[in-house]
């Protein structure tokens, strides 16, 4: 029966997973100069396994990060890589995998919100998990002084704290800059 990991650095992922994800990773999201196989799977970051054994079945990472909106700082713990092996899918490891980042971002004392980007056909898997689809919300991204919008996928979010709850209507209408480019 697969078990599900937390693990807190990359280093504590046992190097049958590591090799998994990261291989996953870069046959599915891969660019020119992301998932180099001589970076690793990014740091710093939780990364979330389903195996048993050295059978990787799920996978999904974390980042932290502060997010400015409105002149409020937000703590946001960033969802993403999520993925289940094709032969895997249809048996829940996928919501597992994604239910206990959730639960683990709740438990963090610092997190105000969770934030993660999807493709439309996923949408409603996540909101079956407690994600809020935010439909008017404007991610930026890129050079501070001439962002660019991301647009390409969904936006969606956990709201964790009282804080994260009270500022959900400003994420909602507003827009965020994640950094360099969105996780």
């Amino acid at each position: 029966m697969p078990n599900i990991t937390i693990h807190k650095t990359s280093e504590d992922v046992p190097l049958p997973l590591y090799y998994q994800a990261e291989t996953f990773i870069r046959l599915t999201w891969a660019d020119d100069e992301d998932y180099d196989m001589d970076d690793g799977l990014d740091e710093p970051a939780v990364h979330i396994t389903l195996s048993e054994g050295n059978t990787l079945f799920s996978y999904a990472s974390l980042i932290s990060t502060d997010l400015a909106l409105a002149g409020v700082t937000y703590r946001c713990y960033g969802l993403r890589s999520v993925f289940t092996f094709p032969a895997s899918r249809k048996q829940g490891y996928g919501g597992q995998v994604v239910q206990a980042a959730g639960d683990y971002v709740s438990q963090q004392a610092d997190a105000d919100v969770a934030l993660l980007w999807t493709e439309a056909h996923n949408i409603a898997f996540y909101e079956r998990l407690g994600w809020v689809t935010m439909t008017t919300m404007k991610t930026l991204f890129g050079e501070p002084d001439s962002p660019e919008v991301f647009d390409e996928e969904t936006a969606m979010m956990l709201f964790i704290s009282d804080k994260g709850r009270a500022g959900k209507a400003v994420f909602d209408t507003g827009q965020v800059y994640v950094g360099d480019e969105p996780w």
